[in-house]
């Protein structure tokens, strides 16, 4: 084994040579378990992940199978007091007096409805870090943003559509 390996080295160089290539051997193959256990922990890690949010998926959809395509903010409200949402809540860090803003995030057309698939998969987004929930609250932001230009550049068009038509119309009067 290790003997043929050591022995010259202590023999030929410094016993001390031996007691250092000893330690390197030990340190070698610590660092390489340590890699392999860390592997072997993520993918656990991201394994249980997955199957947490499965379950809390399976839960969200028991808890608004009732629910047609869509639901509004009152029957949403109807559910705050279950357990499943109050856990939830607790997971994405939020009082459940916000609950409003949060609903509000999935009503992304502002018609006081929220499509109950959507707010499902919002739901597991928003289990992320707290990162999650700002990040929704700018897409949010930014949609509604981009309604108001969306109606803004069509009202401008609108205008300059009717400048250019009452232009010719001065035009054709004066010749």
């Amino acid at each position: 084994g290790w003997d043929r390996v050591v022995r010259p080295l202590m023999l030929q160089v410094s016993p001390c040579m031996g007691i250092v290539f000893c330690f390197y051997i030990g340190v070698s193959l610590l660092s390489m378990m340590n890699c392999v256990t860390a592997v072997l922990v993520e993918k656990v890690m991201h394994t249980v992940r997955e199957d947490k949010d499965v379950h809390f998926a399976n839960q969200m959809c028991d808890l608004f199978i009732d629910a047609e395509e869509s639901i509004t903010f009152e029957e949403f409200r109807a559910k705050l007091h279950t357990k499943t949402m109050r856990d939830f809540f607790e997971t994405i860090n939020v009082n459940i007096s916000a609950a409003r803003t949060v609903f509000d995030l999935f009503d992304v057309d502002d018609r006081g409805r929220a499509k109950t698939a959507e707010m499902i998969d919002g739901f597991l987004k928003l289990r992320g870090p707290a990162k999650a929930l700002e990040v929704m609250m700018i897409l949010r932001s930014v949609h509604s943003l981009h309604t108001a230009l969306n109606a803004l550049q069509k009202d401008q068009i609108s205008s300059v559509v009717k400048i250019h038509q009452r232009l010719l119309e001065h035009e054709s009067k004066s010749a």
